[in-house]
C-alpha cells in the first residue's frame, strides 16, 4: 500500500453514489478501490442486502478480495 494517499484519492474514499474512476496505469485506481470496499464494507448496515465490485481485470479481483 502507498504510504500516503493524493486528495483526490480521499475524496473518493469518502464520495457516495456513483463515481467514475480514470487515471492512468500504476496510479493507485485499484488499491483506493480495495480501501473504499473494505470501509464500505465495515459501514453496511444492511445485513440482509450486499453490494457489487465490478472489474474488468483478473489482478484487480484478487487485490480487491486480499
Amino acid at each position: 500500500m502507498k504510504e500516503q494517499l493524493t486528495e483526490e484519492q480521499k475524496k473518493f474514499l469518502t464520495a457516495e453514489g456513483k463515481v467514475v474512476v480514470k487515471a492512468c496505469p500504476g496510479s493507485g485506481k485499484t488499491e483506493v478501490l480495495a480501501i473504499k470496499v473494505a470501509y464500505e464494507k465495515e459501514q453496511w448496515k444492511l445485513k440482509k442486502q450486499g453490494f457489487a465490485v465490478l472489474t474488468f481485470t483478473n489482478s484487480a479481483e484478487k487485490e480487491i478480495n486480499n
